[in-house]
């Protein structure tokens, strides 16, 4: 959030990746498909590459320009300053979804009786400093957490192949109803959470070594992508595609069926610090995002000023974004992919992409 922010090649891929990761390590993730829920993974992972190529392609058009800057070059003043606000909206509710998702796992495996707004209070508070502070100290931070978050990972792994639990026939038979429920979970799988990358267009110009942005993004989705398909296909062995389904957080009732010689039980520690870690940077990319847009609409000189006033607001959004969390999910997974993921991930940048190269173009010609 300082002007004179920069973060390396290395902190942009461990930032990159641990929001990719974020809520879908915990989350079901297309569960529309049923046991195919992991190819409609790898759909939404290869879309989510393509999706990726767009965002970096639009940057280097503009290379060093804030998402506002870009749209108001592209569409005219006004009509970019009008994107520019829509898109901060966008970001701050997003942040506030994921806020919720954190507090709703927490109240759900811990602090049953702790009221929501405490819990998502702290949460907001932590990332107002961290955001106070910049882009640079959270990327750097990254790489710590996210090795971490490796660790834990292969630990987790490990126990649940040792806990004996794991039933790979639950896959089975694949694709028993054709490609279609594959299809029909992939505009889930594509906008969440490959899609929610259109974020980082806030991020590519505090990057150190751009050249490189559209390499390790692709490499990093795709990683990603195979890390939420292993996922999936372990919660789908382990709980059978009807548990799978109905799960709120199907990754923490795989490891809680964990039992290794009557000792090791109880693992959810794993999953739960697995997750705060990733739900952590997931909003904050979305925080720094809203107010590096805010701070471009406003004229505003350093958005780390908007630090508070941001994260105040996504506090105050995630109590009321829903009355509970199964008509959280329900919004989530039914309304916000067609509705509000669609245009903003994909019908806008590519609308901005074209007329941009329909421009340069006419420019190039006269």
């Amino acid at each position: 959030m300082h002007g004179g922010d920069k973060i390396g090649g290395g902190q942009f891929v461990w930032l990159l990746l641990l929001f990719e990761l974020g809520t879908a390590l915990v989350l079901g993730v297309g569960t529309k498909a049923g046991q195919d829920a992991w190819i409609a993974v790898l759909f939404g992972a290869a879309g989510g590459c393509v999706l990726y190529s767009v965002y970096v392609w639009l940057y280097r058009l503009y290379p060093g320009m804030t998402l506002v800057r870009c749209a108001q070059a592209v569409l005219g003043r006004r009509l970019g300053w009008a994107v520019g606000f829509a898109y901060m909206l966008f970001f701050l509710y997003c942040a506030a979804r994921n806020m919720r998702d954190g507090g709703d796992l927490l109240i759900t495996s811990l602090y049953e009786s702790t009221p929501l707004a405490a819990v998502t209070g702290l949460m907001s508070a932590v990332l107002v400093y961290v955001l106070y502070k910049g882009i640079e100290v959270l990327a750097r931070t990254g790489e710590f957490f996210g090795m971490t978050l490796v660790g834990l990972g292969v630990v987790g792994s490990v126990l649940i192949f040792c806990s004996g639990i794991v039933r790979f026939s639950n896959l089975l038979p694949v694709l028993e109803n054709g490609i279609q429920p594959v299809l029909a979970a992939f505009p889930e799988t594509l906008t969440f959470p490959f899609g929610e990358t259109v974020s980082f267009l806030t991020v590519f110009p505090f990057v150190r070594e751009s050249v490189r942005l559209w390499r390790r993004g692709v490499i990093v989705t795709a990683i990603a992508g195979l890390v939420i398909a292993y996922n999936v296909v372990l919660n789908i062995s382990v709980l059978g595609v009807g548990i799978f389904r109905r799960s709120v957080f199907p990754l923490l009732a795989t490891i809680s069926m964990v039992n290794i010689a009557e000792f090791l039980q109880r693992l959810d520690a794993i999953v739960i610090l697995s997750f705060i870690i990733s739900d952590f940077f997931k909003i904050a990319v979305y925080m720094f995002a809203s107010a590096q847009v805010a701070a471009d609409l406003f004229g505003v000189r350093q958005a780390r000023r908007l630090a508070t006033a941001v994260g105040l607001v996504v506090w105050a959004a995630s109590g009321w974004i829903a009355d509970n969390l199964p008509e959280h999910l329900w919004i989530g997974t039914s309304v916000l992919p067609v509705t509000l993921f669609l245009p903003f991930q994909i019908g806008i940048p590519v609308l901005l992409l074209a007329v941009a190269v329909v421009r340069k173009r006419v420019v190039k010609s006269s």
